[in-house]
Order: C-alpha cells, then structure tokens, then sequence
C-alpha cells in the first residue's frame, strides 16, 4: 500500500482499529487529552518520524509501544526502496 493519508483512510483494514483511531498535528504535546478520551495502562503509537517517537517515549515510558513504519514501494521485481523513491 503507497504510504500516503488518503490510501490509510480507504483501506479496509483500517476498520480493524475500531474508530479508536487519534490523528494529531503534533501528538507529543496532546497525551493528556489521549489519556482523558481513552484512559489505558498501556498505549502504541505508530508514527514515521523518530523524533515524535523519541519524544513520547520518554514521557510515557513503559505505558507506550512506538511503532516506526517502514514504507515499501516496489519498482522492479526484486528490488525494494526505502523511503518512497
């Protein structure tokens, strides 16, 4: 599946989530209103920048998963790229 919003949204596997699904501009600073909406001991958030990842993580410790998603486009057969190109 192309890593683009647009295919996320149409697949239908993302039904698998059950609507429980937040999309922030800038998540690390929305964790309480995640925890006031969806109150857990444990969490995952899947993001594609390390940087977003790192910050949870270290607010959240243990009580977070970080999940890096590696997008995989095949241009020939046998040969993958990294990163869209």
């Amino acid at each position: 599946m192309p890593c683009s919003s647009h295919a996320r949204w149409n697949d239908p596997d993302f039904g698998t989530f059950d609507d429980r699904v937040l999309i922030y501009v800038h998540k690390e600073e929305e964790l309480a209103e995640v925890e006031r909406l969806y109150p857990a001991d444990h969490y995952v958030l899947i993001d594609d920048k390390l940087r977003i990842l790192a910050a949870v993580k270290k607010l959240w410790g243990e009580r977070v998963t970080t999940v890096f998603p590696l997008c995989l486009r095949f241009k020939h057969p046998g040969q993958v790229s990294v990163g869209g190109r």
